[in-house]
């Protein structure tokens, strides 16, 4: 089983769906203390953060699940995921992975999908290994009460 880390090298902002624009999205290309953000507010949604082109020499094998490691953190405890998704051949597929609690005010790493998990579709090396494989990202700031 191949097991690969590698950040992603394309990184945009995708206006598919949500309010608000990320600004600086190539800035979640490395961790480096620089981040992509989205200022919401109170009900609002992101856009996609789109990343992809990650670069990965996944060997001809089946793939048996995909685990996605995402860096996050809001100023407030008031966000959370809306749309956490898999890009197949640069189209938007499979289930949605979102995770039901709230962003931490502190750099924390949110682990999505991982063995056993195709996140509801087909997947082949050669998918993981193009250039539009990827992951996009939607996040909603709660309703201030």
């Amino acid at each position: 089983m191949a097991k690969n880390t590698n950040y992603p090298s394309t990184l945009a902002n995708d206006a598919a769906v949500g309010d608000v624009a990320w600004v600086n999205p190539s800035n979640a290309g490395v961790d480096d203390g620089s981040y992509a953000t989205c200022d919401l507010a109170a009900d609002e949604q992101s856009n996609y953060l789109k990343a992809t082109n990650f670069g990965f020499d996944v060997p001809d094998e089946t793939i048996t699940g995909i685990k996605v490691e995402v860096e996050k953190k809001s100023d407030t405890n008031d966000a959370n995921d809306v749309i956490v998704r898999l890009v197949k051949g640069g189209s938007i597929v499979g289930e949605n992975k979102e995770l039901s609690y709230d962003w931490y005010t502190t750099d924390t790493i949110s682990t999505y999908g991982g063995p056993g998990q195709l996140w509801g579709t087909t997947w082949t090396y050669s998918d993981i290994n193009a250039s539009n494989f990827g992951l996009v990202f939607s996040a909603m700031q709660d309703s201030q009460e």
